[in-house]
């Protein structure tokens, strides 16, 4: 692949991860993330904070590591 195609895929995926997605989630009942983590973690405090923070950094640093990795390896 060449690189302006790694870069539109990735941000395809973003559009329609925050965008797309969400809408059948909801049309199929199933509830948010926002509201798993709040009946998994309770009220929050600085320790769920920092935990919830680092349950959603971890796979968009991966995410952001494997696009990386793909475009430095294109032509």
């Amino acid at each position: 692949m060449n690189k302006r195609k790694i870069i539109f895929s990735a941000l395809l995926g973003i559009f329609i991860g925050f965008l797309v997605i969400p809408v059948f989630i909801d049309l199929l009942g199933v509830p948010s993330l926002a509201a798993v983590f709040e009946f998994a973690l309770g009220e929050p405090t600085p320790f769920k904070s920092i935990l919830l923070a680092l349950l959603l950094l971890i796979p968009l640093f991966f995410y952001v590591r494997f696009v990386y990795r793909e475009y430095k390896k294109a032509e």
